[in-house]
């Protein structure tokens, strides 16, 4: 797993301290800071928890309904054409036309 490559992360840390003792600021072979890696490191955890706790979700909820991976990458697909903003949700009419374009029949209640 990605954390396995922590250590690599720590080692530079002391190498970065080492580096500021001796009063060396600038590095003429590289732009990308202490900094730009630490971020860069966490971002990168993150993205990777939070890959791995969608999967697991996907494959809770697809196992506990009873669908199909088909079916689950044809709701993916879906969601994702209706989600015109792309921010992981949709209006109220994208979802609805999200589901009449999967097959559910919809009919307003008065």
């Amino acid at each position: 797993m990605i954390i396995n490559y922590k250590h690599n992360i720590n080692k530079m840390e002391g190498d970065h301290q080492l580096i500021q003792e001796s009063l060396i600021f600038n590095n003429k072979h590289t732009n990308y800071t202490m900094e730009h890696i630490r971020v860069g490191w966490e971002l990168l955890v993150t993205t990777v928890t939070r890959t791995i706790n969608e999967i697991e979700t996907q494959i809770l909820t697809r196992d506990a309904k009873g669908i199909s991976q088909q079916q689950l990458n044809d709701f993916r697909s879906s969601f994702s054409h209706f989600d015109r903003k792309k921010k992981g949700g949709m209006e109220t009419d994208d979802f609805r036309a999200c589901l009449i374009s999967m097959g559910y029949d919809l009919v307003k209640k008065s």
